[in-house]
Order: C-alpha cells, then sequence, then structure tokens
C-alpha cells in the first residue's frame, strides 16, 4: 500500500483553519494534527502501512524468536467502557497515559470522555477540535450552543463567538490559546484575552512553558507571523511556524515567488517546493532546527539551513533529535530500499520502516526502532533484532536509558514488551507505553469488551 504524505505549501488565500485532533479511537489510534495553509498533497513515499510503529538505524545480529507471550505482569485499574466513540486524542507523557473521546450520547447530544469520566453535554461538539495538554491533565473541545462556538476547557465554557478554532495548550498546560471569529475578524485569545484582529488566522502555537505566543495571520492579502502581538514582514503567503522550546527561537515557511523558504530568526534557508507537514522542529535545547523538505522528485532533510543527502522518499513526521541535540535521525527511501539515517549516513536497508520515528534514550547513547524484512516487522536495538511481529508502535526508554519498552501487535491482538518480556494481549493498546516520574511503565489498553483499562509494571 502507498504511504501518503503531506507536503506543506502556502496558500495566500486560506482563511483561519483549527488545529485538528484526528483520532480512530475504536481503531485504537488518536493523533494530533495541524491543519496549516497548503496548496496541495503529494505521495513522498512508497512502503508498507505501519500505523504504530517506530524505526531505527543499525542491525549486526537478529535472534532466533520473538518473546514468549504472558511473562510479563500487569496490574489493571478500570477507566470506563468505549461505546459509541467519535473521535479521539491521546497524551503520553512521564506524567502517565490519558485518553480522550467525544462519544455520541442520546438524542444526538455530544459529551467529551477523558479516562473513562464523562464531561457535560451539548447539541454538537466538533470532533476535530478536541485536544489534550502534553501531560494529559486538561482537555479543550470546540461546541456549540444556542447557535454561537465556544471553547471549552475542562468543562467550563468560553465566551460565544461565530466561530472557534486553532485550540492550543502549552507543554506544560499552564496556558490556553485558540482563534475566535466576531464580526467577521479573526484574533488570538490567550487565557482569556482577545488580540488584535486580522482577516485570518491560521497556525497558532506556543513555548514549552507558554510564555511566548505565535501565530500567522493575514490582512489585506497579505500574511504577517505575530509574536507576543508584535506583526513581522509581510509575505504572500505563510505556512509551517515553530517557536523553540524557550521562545527565543522562531523559523517559519513562506512563499517566495514560485517556492517556498524556511527563515529561522529571520535567516532564509534554501528555497524547495515545499516541506513534510508537521516536519519543521527546533532541537530540546533550542540551538537547532529542522525540517524535511522537498524539491522535484527528490527529499532531503534541512538542518541548521544546510541541505542533507537527497533521497527518492522520506516517511512522514518530524526528524527526531536526541536530548541534547548532537545528534538527529530520521527514516528515507533509496529506490525501493528504507532506512534510517543518522547525523547524516544511512544505516541498513530494509523493506520498510517505521513512520514514527526513531527513538533515542535519553542520554542519546542507544537508538531503537521498527523495521520490515517481508511481511513481518521486527525490533531492533544495540543492533539486535527481534522479529515476528505484525506491527510494531511506540518505543520508549527509562529515564536511565538502561530498559526499553514498546507496543506491539500479533494476529490483531495489541501487547506490551518490556526488555523481552511480553504481555497478555488485548483487543489493543490506545495510548503509550510511557515510563512515569515513579520508574513504573504505564499505558492504555482496550479489552474485548470495549472496556478501557489503565496498565502498570515495573
Amino acid at each position: 500500500m502507498n504511504l501518503y504524505l503531506k507536503l506543506t505549501v502556502v496558500n495566500r488565500n486560506s482563511a483561519a483553519r483549527p488545529r485538528l485532533g484526528l483520532g480512530v479511537a475504536v481503531r485504537l489510534l488518536a493523533a494530533r494534527q495541524q491543519l496549516a495553509p497548503f496548496l496541495g498533497r503529494r505521495d513522498l513515499a512508497l512502503g508498507m502501512l505501519a500505523l504504530l510503529v517506530i524505526t531505527g538505524i543499525c542491525v549486526r545480529a537478529e535472534t532466533n524468536a520473538a518473546p514468549t507471550a504472558g511473562q510479563l505482569r500487569l496490574q489493571l485499574e478500570r477507566l470506563g467502557t468505549l461505546n459509541r466513540v467519535i473521535t479521539a486524542a491521546k497524551s503520553e507523557s512521564m506524567d502517565g497515559c490519558h485518553f480522550a473521546a467525544v462519544i455520541q450520547a442520546a438524542q444526538r447530544a455530544r459529551s467529551v470522555m477523558v479516562d473513562g469520566g464523562k464531561g457535560p453535554l451539548f447539541a454538537w461538539i466538533d470532533e476535530q477540535s478536541l485536544v489534550l495538554s502534553a501531560n494529559g491533565k486538561r482537555v479543550a473541545y470546540v461546541a456549540v450552543k444556542d447557535g454561537r462556538q465556544s471553547a471549552v476547557v475542562d468543562g467550563q465554557e468560553g465566551p460565544g463567538y461565530e466561530r472557534v478554532a486553532a485550540l492550543d495548550f502549552s507543554a506544560d498546560g499552564k496556558k490556553f490559546a485558540y482563534a475566535a471569529r466576531k464580526g467577521g475578524k479573526w484574533s488570538v485569545v490567550v487565557d482569556g484575552q482577545a488580540g488584535a484582529e486580522f482577516d485570518g488566522i491560521g497556525v497558532l502555537t506556543m513555548n514549552a512553558d507558554g510564555s511566548k505566543v505565535a501565530y500567522s495571520a493575514s490582512k489585506g492579502g497579505k500574511w504577517v507571523v505575530v509574536v507576543d502581538g508584535q506583526a513581522g514582514s509581510e509575505y504572500e503567503g505563510l505556512g509551517a511556524l515553530a517557536l523553540s522550546p524557550d521562545g527565543k527561537r522562531v523559523a517559519y515557511m513562506a512563499r517566495k515567488g514560485a517556492s517556498c523558504v524556511v527563515y529561522v530568526d529571520g535567516q532564509a534557508g534554501p528555497e524547495c517546493d515545499g516541506i513534510v507537514e508537521g516536519s519543521l522542529v527546533f532541537s530540546p535545547d533550542g540551538k537547532h532546527v529542522a525540517y524535511k523538505a522537498a524539491k522535484g522528485n527528490l527529499r532531503f532533510v534541512v538542518l541548521d539551513g544546510q541541505a542533507g543527502p537527497e533521497f527518492d522518499g522520506m516517511a512522514g513526521g518530524r526528524p527526531v533529535f536526541s536530548a541534547d541535540g548532537q545528534c538527529l535521525a530520521y527514516e528515507a527511501r533509496k529506490a525501493d530500499r528504507w532506512s534510517v539515517v543518522m547525523n547524516g549516513k544511512s544505516g541498513p536497508g530494509f523493506d520498510g520502516v517505521s513512520e514514527g520515528g526513531p527513538a533515542f534514550s535519553p542520554d542519546g547513547k542507544r537508538l531503537a526502532y521498527g523495521a520490515s524484512l517481508g511481511e513481518k516487522w521486527g525490533f531492533v536495538v544495540d543492533g539486535q533484532r527481534t522479529p515476528g511481529y505484525d506491527l510494531i508502535g511506540k518505543i520508549v526508554f527509562s529515564s536511565d536509558g538502561k530498559r526499553v519498552a514498546y507496543s506491539a501487535k500479533n494476529r490483531k491482538k495489541g501487547f506490551i514488551v518490556l526488555d523481552g518480556q511480553i504481555s497478555p494481549q488485548y483487543q489493543g493498546v490506545v495510548a503509550g507505553p510511557v515510563f512515569r516520574r515513579d520508574g513504573k511503565l504505564e499505558c492504555l489498553v482496550l479489552d474485548d469488551d470495549n472496556i478501557l483499562w489503565r496498565a502498570t509494571a515495573r
């Protein structure tokens, strides 16, 4: 099957577009996607469809068999039953896993369930607006009451507007912002305070603690980037937008004639046809910035303004930095062989690598990924490949980098593997795994009766 990815390009005539929480809860995958202005979509890569897979770089040896089922014992806490789910969102952090879903209630009313607890009923809830904070402690969505849209945050309705879009929390969950239209004009509302009026709002983002807010906005046919209320240079159109974690640096994509250019702190990078949607990212320390770009039929990663090696295709998502920002890894294709590229050097070729991105240990010394040979996916860490899975999902290392866990699937059943021990099988793994601050492994699983459970292991 073809793996379809988006090239984000700019549209000079785009109206405000919401940040979308896309999910298929009952099919056990929820994801958030930002809908920025774009002109088109392009098939960047061919490969096997892998919905929940993570990639990596190096293979030296292959073990003889996959782990034996039933070795890993999980402690279970019942959260609730998932019925009549429309869409969902999830959060995965050291604070644990959390799951929110828009539920169809009686008489066409809708509500939002968070970790099994139901919120207030509304005549209509925009399922694409559902968003959880990164720590999972806060939830927001757009609801309609008496013909007016409002942002509902933690169950509390905000003021009514003609339209509400682009809901966003800061990474620490303390700040909340959204775009709203009143009297035909759009503004960004941060913690209840509305900013300047524009014809449209494009991308809205905040830095980690919410001390900096940036968005793209249009007025009179021109687009500007607004940072903390100050508008920058005018462009024909704007696309991707990102702030460094500390908020001191800004990067965005703008149209330049028939091409696109990414500006970082006002400095232009190489011209390209477009960038892969959602791929613009700063390193955790904010010192580096990278994105996936396209020019003609070729794909490449730009790091700190320098284009890397060219490939025939790339998977979606962001390039992955190590915690110290010294290593950068991503998936790429040459002809029909996929590999993971780290610091510009390609690893061994496979039939497929996962779209979720490689996973570094916190110290950057270990890298894990999923890769397919034939019809089966294998998990690779420290050069050892464990084969025998239909899918490999989220990969995570413990804080000291000594332990590694991942979700996987065989015969349509999901389970967790921790240090080679495999858990009982479930209908699926909804969120996680993650290592919490107390060192426990946590995930959310759904059983065959559609009951959602919080599962932990030491």
